[in-house]
């Protein structure tokens, strides 16, 4: 038998097999303010049309006041201030937010905000809120050699050169990366600037399905009874803590689990763990389809006990099939393993290799 190896279709048929079996990691919306894009300079006699784009990627309005924009240079490790916000200036939910250099008078959307401020190859910048230095941190990019302690991770490693922008990386759906890496979020595009009319005025929210509650009115309800029909609705419920990340924790009652959305990373939240009982207030909203409970402020979250038995809880799993996922891609790789092995080593088709043991 000739010697054959694998043919690259093979191989590229057995990937494309893997991507359609391991499923997609699913990105949730970040729950602040982002940095979406940045340009640094536009070219000879043009070096300061520079722009920094914001985005809202939430449901809710969010008001810049108490916020500002700020940046450092290479290896400098104190802010000087873009932008800041002493009144109410309200970005819409799914809005954009422009600051530009004011010198960049060609600029082709007009944005919200300028200032005689520039930023330069090897900066950082950083949305803040509160003081310069020392103010939250809510979303910050760093470019080039930045060494400055400001951006998210690595910082991205080039400078954008000219005609080119910093822009976000989106999966996709269209749903912006947050991974707090600036060399995985961030990549090279071309310049689309963009900007939204702001309000001096948070709106007051529309529910769907049901009207707004003051405080005072909240309704209380068992856990299992909240839907997505009590969008927009104040209430009040208890559960065991069975999932806690960043800016999120799952509660649990009766085998229902609900996620509890702590959308201002400016404030001080709780730090819960697993098994502790809680009593959250917040506005019943919708994400990716389901309803969630989004708390105001820290002292809508009441620690009613430390800790619960944990026979008494069922963790949270992420619905997946991975698992069929990794066991089909293993059989993919031993079935194409074996027959490359035998052909490797000129071994008789199997029928003549059975044919052979059954004669002994």
């Amino acid at each position: 038998m000739s010697h054959r190896s694998i043919s690259p279709a093979t191989i590229f048929i057995v990937a494309l097999a893997s991507a359609a079996i391991l499923p997609h990691a699913v990105l949730a919306a970040p729950d602040h303010l982002v940095i979406s894009e940045v340009q640094i300079s536009a070219g000879a006699g043009h070096t300061t049309d520079d722009f920094i784009e914001v985005y809202n990627p939430t449901t809710s309005a969010i008001d810049l006041k108490g916020l500002r924009l700020v940046k450092r240079s290479a290896n400098n490790t104190s802010d000087t201030t873009i932008k800041s916000w002493v009144s109410s200036t309200v970005v819409p939910a799914s809005g954009y937010y422009l600051w530009a250099n004011t010198d960049y008078t060609t600029i082709t959307v007009k944005p919200n905000v300028t200032t005689s401020q520039a930023i330069a190859n090897n900066n950082a910048i950083a949305l803040r809120r509160g003081p310069a230095d020392t103010g939250t941190i809510i979303d910050s990019l760093a470019w080039g050699t930045a060494n400055n302690g400001l951006g998210e991770g690595s910082s991205y490693p080039k400078n954008p050169p000219v005609g080119q922008t910093l822009a976000r990386e989106h999966d996709v759906d269209n749903i912006p990366q947050d991974a707090d890496n600036n060399i995985e979020d961030f990549a090279l595009a071309q310049p689309t600037p963009q900007s939204t009319p702001t309000t001096t005025q948070v709106p007051t929210p529309v529910p769907t399905a049901a009207v707004v509650q003051s405080a005072d009115n909240r309704r209380s309800l068992n856990l299992e009874d909240i839907s997505k029909s009590n969008a927009g609705e104040l209430v009040a419920t208890t559960g065991l803590v069975t999932k806690v990340t960043k800016t999120t924790f799952t509660i649990q009652s009766n085998g229902v689990n609900l996620r509890i959305a702590m959308r201002d990373r400016g404030l001080d939240w709780p730090t819960l763990v697993v098994g502790a009982e809680v009593e959250v207030t917040g506005l019943v909203a919708i994400s990716r389809g389901e309803a969630e409970l989004r708390p105001r402020t820290p002292a809508d979250i009441v620690l009613r006990a430390s800790t619960s038995q944990p026979e008494t809880i069922v963790l949270v799993r992420e619905k997946t099939k991975r698992g069929a996922g990794y066991l089909i891609l293993a059989l993919l790789v031993l079935v194409l393993g074996g027959t490359y092995l035998w052909q490797r080593y000129k071994l008789p088709q199997p029928t003549e290799f059975i044919r052979r043991l059954m004669k002994r």
